[in-house]
């Protein structure tokens, strides 16, 4: 009997959890502002938090005066929360655009005001992954019912148009009127699907998938790096000692041109200095460089893991060249935001929320 009654007291909890997840309120405008000072330029840092807890944070840091505030877009906007669970963040001119998986939500903060621009909301299939955005009235988000939705990201309103993909899309880039699609197939998990660790090449004024191109297991992140015109995606590995790495496309002739391997004991993870042409990834439990300009295929080692006081796990690059990596300690507790200059040596750390997953900067 109190096995009986120990398994429906957990059902009741997972229910109501499931019904906590599905009412975050809407988006309203609140007077009550406690912040005060300089917000007129940051690094946004979203916060995972833990699946199915409905903590997800937003941490604001300002690099010139080294203040740091933890829940911003709670305390900008009272009553308001993110959602469950934080995914991917999108800088768009005034605006960041919060993906939230569980909730199939995107939120949205005007810059630099911290006030919430509004909810974009999606089908109660659609767990959203990641995001692109084209223009004005164009942009995309990836889902884990295989599927692309399109949206538009100045009414935040969605324009009904989806596009299917291969399985479980993550990863997403728009380049010159074509969208890129990572199929990740969830690793192993959904690996014999048709499509399955592709990149689908869509055509979204058609809808028409110009191709699937195969380049290794379990495609995770794209990016478009205008100082090679190239595309960029990271594989992940499939198991800790296992190899991923970074593959290089040529987006006009869709032919892979480059491709460097790594080892991360960790999750992999991937960030770009657009204006230098530099990639940071995560790897051998530190962060390692490679720069895409040049003719080399040398991975230099410039953030040791002695530097983390736990794990790297996730990494973002400022305009300045500046490079923040999230040092997760425990995944249950506040991480530590650890920042680097180019050459890798450390100009400050400072705290972060729970699974910094995502960072951006304006």
């Amino acid at each position: 009997m109190k096995l009986i009654r120990s398994l429906r007291a957990n059902l009741i909890v997972i229910l109501f959890a499931w019904l906590f997840v599905g009412c975050v309120a809407d988006p309203e405008a609140s007077e009550d502002d406690p912040l005060t000072g300089d917000f007129s330029h940051g690094v946004l840092i979203l916060n995972e938090g833990l699946w199915r807890q409905d903590n997800s944070t937003v941490t604001y840091h300002n690099p010139t005066t080294g203040k740091t505030e933890n829940d911003y877009f709670g305390r900008r906007n009272p009553g308001l929360r993110i959602g469950d669970t934080g995914n991917d963040l999108v800088i768009w001119k005034e605006r960041a655009f919060f993906v939230v998986s569980t909730s199939r939500t995107i939120e949205v903060m005007e810059l630099p005001s911290g006030k919430s621009a509004g909810r974009i909301r999606f089908p109660e299939s659609a767990e959203l992954r990641m995001m692109a955005i084209a223009n004005d009235s164009l942009a995309w988000v990836t889902t884990y019912d295989d599927r692309v939705l399109e949206f538009n990201p100045t009414t935040l309103q969605p324009t009904n148009r989806s596009f299917p993909v291969g399985p479980a899309p993550e990863g997403i880039a728009w380049v010159n009127g074509r969208l890129f699609v990572a199929n990740s197939s969830q690793g192993r998990l959904r690996a014999t699907e048709p499509k399955a660790w592709s990149v689908s090449v869509l055509n979204p004024a058609t809808g028409i998938e110009e191709s699937a191109l195969q380049c290794g297991p379990n495609p995770w992140a794209l990016h478009y790096l205008p100082a090679t015109g190239r595309v960029y995606l990271l594989t992940r590995p499939l198991y800790p000692d296992s190899v991923g790495g970074l593959v290089e496309i040529n987006p006009t002739t869709l032919v892979e041109e480059r491709r460097w391997t790594v080892i991360n004991p960790g999750p992999m993870e991937v960030a770009f200095d657009d204006a230098r042409g530099v990639a940071y990834l995560l790897a051998g439990g530190g962060v390692a460089r490679l720069r895409l300009r040049e003719h080399s295929d040398s991975v230099v080692m410039i953030l040791p893991r002695s530097v983390f006081r736990g794990s790297p796990f996730d990494l973002g690059v400022s305009p300045s060249g500046k490079l923040y990596v999230a040092d997760v300690q425990q995944f249950t507790v506040s991480a530590e935001i650890v920042v680097a200059d180019t050459a890798g040596a450390i100009v400050t750390r400072f705290a972060g929320g729970v699974n910094p997953g995502a960072f951006g900067f304006y």
